[in-house]
């Protein structure tokens, strides 16, 4: 601050302060916590989004490589496009990007992302077997199911 403007104002950090209190020389009471300024919740879901659609490319590439299929992004994106679209028609049904999802608690988060798998899924293998014209083979279906645990808890360990 210029000289002669008196104290310059505190900087905003998005910190609480709770103050301690000294009991005796060496003993403290109270609690002292930080807690970092809240993620605008657009960003969040950003994240969310970006994540789930990655995990779920991710996911195409893998199954492609293991059935020796190529791996050029148009092929992947075809192979995921059905889960894709399952994924995130499921969505606003399942609260997979509402506040629980978005929050800090990681039990609520987790029950978005079960919620979302138990949906979403599902929803993935039926638009697959409509666009491939039959059923997929039962190792297949659990497989995926299986295998997008991983995925759906990406979202929970974003957060914790």
């Amino acid at each position: 601050s210029p000289l002669g403007a008196g104290p310059a104002a505190p900087a905003t950090s998005g910190i609480k302060v709770i103050p301690v209190e000294q009991r005796s020389r060496d003993a403290f009471q109270g609690v002292a916590r930080a807690d970092a300024a809240l993620e605008d919740p657009t960003l969040r879901n950003a994240k969310l989004v970006a994540g789930d659609a990655a995990a779920i490319l991710l996911f195409a590439a893998i199954g492609r490589g293991n059935h020796g299929e190529g791996f050029a992004a148009g092929e992947v994106l075809a192979t995921a496009l059905p889960f894709l679209v399952g994924w995130f028609a499921a969505a606003p049904v399942a609260g997979t990007f509402g506040d629980d999802a978005r929050g800090t608690e990681v039990g609520a988060a987790a029950a978005a992302a079960a919620k979302a798998w138990a949906l979403g899924i599902p929803a993935g293998l039926v638009l697959r077997s409509v666009g491939k014209g039959q059923l997929p083979p039962q190792p297949f279906v659990i497989v995926t199911m299986v295998g997008q645990v991983s995925h759906s808890s990406f979202g929970v360990s974003v957060e914790a």
